[in-house]
């Protein structure tokens, strides 16, 4: 009987390994705002270490800059990502939910995700007329600058330790301008293995070539079958 006390033991142990064995994202939840004003210089940068190893892998940069002149002024602001000791982001405006994120991507060492620019000048005028009327323009040719609407998707990033790569993504929020909100990031942690943006889970099998697993009803039928037939041979030994 203590065989099958053992080989319960040993069911229940890899059922419980099985149930665990799809952990291989690292997801994080944010809501980090991106906040800044176009009225002033400024300059906000900040980094995030997405595998925990301690090590910043990406960098976030935003800048405005306002100036005054006597025939107008101008005002800019523009945010870049970049990444740290050989990680790269993908190229290009924001991708969608579920989203490939895989080496078939285009990936680059920084991307100018926001580029905002507004100008206003007076009318040039004297007494024998005016050479330029007053007026004002605007661009927007960042990535993801989409004219004044806001932009919300991910953007893909790898990490490359020399030998294998790691994929992830970011999930962002960004107004015309280059405020709005980085919502969490993902990686996946199992080397050269593709992530779909806005995936925080792995899955226990590829679509394509599924493993069928014992669902937990059928390992607690045979751990209650194996521990009938302990009872039935301890009650058989005390009638003898």
């Amino acid at each position: 009987m203590k065989n099958i006390i053992v080989v319960t033991s040993l069911i229940v142990t890899f059922w419980l390994s099985t149930s665990a064995a799809s952990a291989s994202i690292m997801y994080t939840e944010l809501d980090h705002s991106i906040d800044g004003s176009t009225q002033r210089d400024y300059e906000y940068s900040w980094f995030y270490d997405v595998n925990a190893d301690g090590v910043d892998d990406f960098g976030f940069l935003y800048t405005t800059d306002n100036r005054t002149y006597s025939a107008g002024r101008w005002v800019g602001s523009n945010l870049y990502v970049w990444g740290v000791a050989g990680s790269q982001v993908t190229t290009g405006g924001p991708l969608g939910l579920d989203a490939n994120i895989d080496g078939n991507l285009g990936f680059i060492n920084s991307n100018h995700l926001i580029k905002y620019y507004y100008s206003q000048w007076d009318a040039e005028c004297s007494q024998w007329g005016c050479t330029r009327d007053a007026g004002s323009a605007t661009s927007h040719d960042g990535s993801w600058n989409d004219g004044y609407n806001t932009a919300r998707g991910y953007l893909g990033f790898s990490l490359f330790d020399g030998t294998d790569t790691s994929f992830g993504w970011f999930n962002l929020t960004l107004n015309d301008r280059g405020t709005g909100t980085v919502h969490g990031y993902a990686l996946e942690s199992d080397y050269n293995t593709p992530i779909l943006a806005g995936q925080t889970f792995s899955e226990v099998a590829e679509p394509d070539a599924p493993v069928e697993v014992p669902v937990p009803g059928t390992f607690l039928l045979l751990i209650a079958g194996l521990l009938g037939l302990q009872l039935s041979y301890r009650a058989s030994k005390q009638l003898r």
